[in-house]
């Protein structure tokens, strides 16, 4: 229960069991690991009287939890990597793949006469490398489906397109990680995988501060606390921003009107918070970002899913 919030930490996009090990794996080879410009989530301790729970902090601690994967893939090597939310990582065992994996990508030199069969002509290395890939796919599959961590790829330039062509996962990251990854060592993968994501997660809200101001234009968007929370209280927010280190509190009526509070008390609660928990209770989307990730230096921000 509380009557506000009390919290200090950078947004984090929310996934289901992002604090559980994201594979189901004990912790092994990788030590602890500096986060990248977003930091770690780091919420103060909080407590208060209300006659509500605050939703804030939760939120605030699985907007963006800095867990994911990070494949490696070269000719005859494989290695998945789970990224943990406290900063260490370890290799997870991918069972399943041939002794004989390489051999796949191997030219035959007697006329196609082997063990493994294998395409003629001049499609033979894209196909040999497909397959390949689709093999790799398989076990990683076997580890990582049902997840919503996201996956980044770190692979030779001759297998990089072919993975990505095969890739069912819908969550692998656009971008990659272009050094050749039988270079690096598992903290060296991980370090430039939270790179990776840290860039996409920022990407991300630039492109919805972008879809933003779009749907503003037409009456679809704001910036604006008493728009957004009758909004919210009618149902029509289908995603939510608001600043992480939001703490003005006050009430909101059964009808969406607000009524800001000039000091906390057992009767008011967080506004932002109170926001949320309508949104997500209409089956809307809800982030907690830092300020800076706000549009026109808001500290909400909503798009609706019609004009207002």
């Amino acid at each position: 229960m509380g009557s506000g919030t009390g919290d200090d930490g950078p947004e984090v996009q929310d996934h289901p069991g992002d604090h559980e090990d994201a594979a189901g794996q004990a912790p092994g080879e990788c030590g602890g690991l500096a986060i990248g410009d977003r930091g770690m989530n780091n919420l103060r301790a909080h407590s208060g009287v209300g006659d509500r729970f605050d939703a804030g902090p939760l939120i605030r601690a699985t907007t963006f939890a800095h867990s994911g994967f990070v494949l490696a893939l070269t000719k005859g090597s494989v290695r998945l990597l789970v990224l943990e939310s406290d900063a260490s990582c370890h290799e997870v065992e991918l069972t399943g793949l041939p002794e004989d994996l390489g051999l796949e990508l191997q030219t035959a030199d007697n006329e196609g006469r082997m063990d493994r069969q294998r395409a003629d002509g001049a499609l033979r290395p894209k196909i040999q490398r497909r397959d390949y890939c689709s093999t790799v796919q398989e076990a990683v599959l076997r580890q990582i489906n049902g997840s919503s961590h996201p996956l980044v790829l770190a692979a030779s330039p001759d297998l990089e397109p072919a993975y990505r062509e095969i890739n069912t996962y819908r969550r692998l990251v656009e971008e990659g990680i272009t050094a050749n990854p039988a270079s690096l060592g598992p903290d060296d993968l991980a370090r430039r995988g939270r790179d990776v994501l840290d860039r996409n997660y920022a990407a991300q809200l630039a492109d919805w501060r972008e879809q933003f101001g779009t749907l503003r234009a037409h009456g679809r968007a704001s910036a604006k606390l008493r728009e957004i929370a009758k909004a919210a209280t009618a149902g029509q927010v289908d995603v939510l921003l608001f600043d992480l280190t939001a703490e003005r509190e006050g009430t909101i009526d059964e009808y969406g009107n607000v009524t800001p509070a000039d000091e906390p008390s057992a009767h008011t609660y967080g506004l932002a918070d109170e926001v949320a928990a309508r949104v997500l209770r209409t089956g809307g989307t809800v982030k907690a970002v830092r300020g800076a990730d706000l549009p026109d230096g808001a500290r909400i921000a909503a798009t609706f899913r019609s004009a207002s």
